[in-house]
């Protein structure tokens, strides 16, 4: 009994996995310009800008305004992976007002809850 890999459209293929792909370049890269996004926005957020703008992003993470907004969906959920990191977070709660509204507004619709809108 052989125990060869088969093989589709001259991709080999690995049961333990996904097929190797020309696009998973594309993919990587994908990623990376996305983690560059949140970076710079955090970079922004430690300056002191507590809502950078997508253009600023973009300026920073090397990228057009329009690559932000086809990674996420409002600039609100690029603040929402932005503050997730902890130190952040905490320096971001140090800065703000005492009644913290718009941090706690990001971080709801991190977790995804419906806000009620002033």
């Amino acid at each position: 009994m052989s125990h060869a890999q088969p093989e589709a459209n001259g991709m080999d293929l690995d049961f333990g996995g996904e097929p190797e792909s020309p696009q998973d370049g594309r993919r990587l890269r994908g990623r990376a310009t996305h983690d560059k996004m949140v970076n710079a926005c955090r970079t922004l957020m430690r300056r002191g800008v507590m809502r950078p703008t997508a253009p600023d992003v973009a300026s920073i993470s090397g990228v057009a305004t329009r690559t932000v907004f086809t990674h996420f969906k409002d600039i609100r959920s690029l603040y929402a992976q932005a503050i997730e990191e902890p130190e952040l977070m905490a320096a971001l709660l140090d800065r703000l007002p005492a009644d913290r509204s718009e941090l706690f507004r990001v971080m709801l619709l991190r977790d995804n809850t419906p806000l009620a809108t002033n």
